[in-house]
């Protein structure tokens, strides 16, 4: 839902178009959960978006994280930073990757979240991601 949303923004994102990508995302999940079987693949969730709200936006939303609150994931496959940056219109901050990663991890380990660090070529990132969703939700 991020990229939709952003590739058609014009002006500097605020902390309401962060509001708005939770929300919008957070609804796509639960419109999408009922037929996603047996696994739903989110690219995103409302609580790194509350990460992005902080580093785009210097601010923390409290409506953002009730949004994230109404949400479980089983797993979260979290991609390190052990491959070149692909810029594109809505990849923003190359040179703050590791600090964005370890607050995706800090938030995770906040919550005891279960994830996976995915590391390695992108053919080994793709097996790492099968085999850990294999392992977790035994598909």
């Amino acid at each position: 839902y991020a990229r939709c949303y952003l590739e058609t923004k014009k002006e500097e994102v605020k902390t309401s178009d962060m509001i708005n990508i939770a929300r919008g995302q957070s609804i796509l999940e639960d419109v999408t959960q009922h037929d996603a079987k047996p696994v739903l693949f989110c690219d995103t969730d409302p609580r790194v978006t509350n990460i992005w709200n902080q580093f785009l936006c210097n601010s923390w939303s409290n409506e953002i994280e009730q949004i994230a609150q109404k949400h479980h994931y089983d797993l979260t496959l979290i991609l390190d930073i052990d491959v070149p940056f692909v810029d594109d219109s809505v990849r923003y901050l190359p040179k703050q990757r590791q600090a964005f990663f370890d607050s995706c991890i800090t938030m995770l380990k906040k919550r005891n979240a279960p994830y996976v660090v995915i590391q390695g070529s992108w053919e080994e990132r793709y097996e790492n991601a099968i085999q850990a969703v294999k392992s977790t939700c035994r598909i």
